[in-house]
């Protein structure tokens, strides 16, 4: 049996994969194109993040409260700095996927392009990685979107994005660079840090074993 059904037929609960259409389906509504506007989720997650976050004056961190601020007055001119600020702060999965598809259809009216690098992408994914359920077709979309846009990520930035979830939720991280791999290879940034990071957290021998075959069936090792 490979790993990916062990895991998913072992903790099928953690990922919500039941009745997800097709991504040419599932997300190709959402274009950039000026023929589709921002959508009301969209919008509403602008409202809700606007909600959540403090007030700029009463943030402690300058670069938040600038986003806050372009958020406030020109979501559409928001830099990847600034994205990937107001996702961490917010940490909610589905607010921070929907907040995503209002600045990709808001691309053609933007002043500034929308070009999101590692930063916004390690965030979303992070946002999804440390929920109670992460949401596996959503994980899959923004690796697709990356490797749309051509941004791969660094061994730094993959090994920060496991490191949270060693070693009690050893099952996602497997299932993570398996789409990682499948999706972004040689560009994905899977390296021997990874290994490192396992090792760090104490998973050596039998833990070890998942982490092996994805080396031995990884292609750009």
């Amino acid at each position: 049996m490979s790993i990916r059904r062990h895991c998913l037929l072992q903790f099928r609960p953690i990922f919500l994969t039941q009745n997800v259409p097709p991504f040419s389906s599932s997300f190709s509504s959402y274009s950039s194109s000026s023929k589709h506007p921002p959508s009301r989720r969209g919008r509403q997650a602008v409202r809700r993040l606007l909600k959540l976050l403090p007030l700029p004056e009463n943030s402690p961190n300058p670069q938040l409260s600038d986003a806050i601020i372009t958020l406030r007055t020109s979501p559409e001119s928001l830099t990847s700095v600034a994205i990937a600020a107001l996702i961490s702060a917010v940490g909610d999965p589905l607010l921070s996927f929907n907040f995503y598809r209002f600045l990709r259809c808001s691309a053609s009216t933007a002043s500034i392009p929308f070009s999101p690098d590692a930063a916004v992408y390690s965030s979303l994914l992070g946002t999804q990685l440390l929920s109670r359920s992460p949401h596996l077709p959503r994980i899959r979309f923004y690796l697709s979107e990356a490797k749309r846009l051509g941004v791969s990520f660094s061994p730094a930035a993959l090994c920060s994005l496991i490191s949270p979830l060693l070693p009690d939720r050893l099952n996602i991280v497997i299932l993570f660079l398996q789409e990682l791999l499948r999706t972004l290879g040689p560009a994905s940034g899977f390296s021997a840090g990874t290994a490192a990071v396992f090792v760090k957290n104490g998973l050596t021998g039998g833990p070890m074993e998942p982490l092996l075959q994805l080396k031995q069936s990884a292609w750009c090792w």
